[in-house]
């Protein structure tokens, strides 16, 4: 190893990254002469991969949201279409109960056979 610093000897490479560069502190920290000064591979792999898991993250939530959209524009018509039976079946439902009428005859006959079977 010489005398010159490979931080020194990179310097000419560093400064073709702008001097904001999001990385460029990053970078100088790897380049440390003495390894124990160096930041641990975990660290480093944890800091650079987390912005593009951030925008993959992204694009995944994005494209579920496409779908679900797609999936609810897809069923909204089927829903709607469930409601109007509904309405026709509740008001068919309706009307027949409007049709049906017990007689006198029947009711008596119904109490009957409640009293003698001791329901209520």
């Amino acid at each position: 190893i010489g005398v010159t610093s490979e931080l020194e000897r990179r310097r000419g490479d560093l400064s073709k990254l702008p001097s904001e560069h999001s990385l460029k502190p990053l970078i100088e920290l790897c380049l440390k002469d003495d390894y124990k000064n160096r930041p641990d591979v975990r660290i480093v792999h944890d800091l650079i991969k987390t912005p593009f898991d951030l925008i993959h993250e992204s694009e995944e939530k994005d494209s579920r949201i496409t779908d679900l959209t797609c999936g609810l524009t897809e069923a909204l018509p089927k829903l709607q279409e469930a409601e109007q039976l509904i309405a026709v079946l509740k008001e068919s439902l309706i009307s027949d109960m409007g049709a049906v009428q017990i007689s006198p005859h029947e009711v008596s006959k119904k109490q009957n056979y409640n009293e003698s079977n001791n329901c209520f």
